[in-house]
């Protein structure tokens, strides 16, 4: 039920990651709800992480 409740929330902030390694260019990009989250420490190093 909490999931349900939540699942409508909009996702204006987040954070966008690229990077060039040769000819392979990778990127990502995580959206959340808050620039507090999104300027979080944690957050940024799960997308480094990711990419």
């Amino acid at each position: 039920m909490k999931a349900a409740k939540k699942a409508d929330r909009e996702t204006n902030e987040g954070i966008v990651k690229v990077v060039k390694d040769g000819d392979l260019i990778v990127g990502v990009k995580l959206a959340c709800e808050t620039d507090f989250v999104a300027k979080n420490d944690t957050f940024m190093e799960l997308a480094d992480k990711i990419i």
